[in-house]
């Protein structure tokens, strides 16, 4: 029987999402994190438009945040948000 290695989720950190100013602090923190885990400059923008979009939504809502964290797969890592 084979064992596979277990790799554990990476926990990027978490962006309190709660006055108008956090909108382009998420977006600039996803965008970043992104582009430097995959290299990739498109996906990373649209992550990031994505991200602004969703907490322009979450800005009054009470106590939100977007957790940011890498899930392993198979061959590799996943890039995961979690709104909170």
């Amino acid at each position: 029987m084979c064992s596979r290695e277990v790799r554990p989720v990476i926990q990027l950190g978490a962006i309190p999402i709660s006055v108008p100013e956090s909108v382009t602090e998420a977006r600039n923190k996803v965008r970043t994190v992104v582009e430097t885990v995959s290299e990739d400059a498109v996906i990373a923008t649209r992550l990031a438009t994505a991200t602004s979009a969703i907490s322009r939504i979450l800005v009054g809502e009470g106590e939100s945040r977007i957790e940011i964290r890498l899930e392993p797969k198979v061959d590799r890592f996943v890039f995961c948000l979690d709104i909170v």
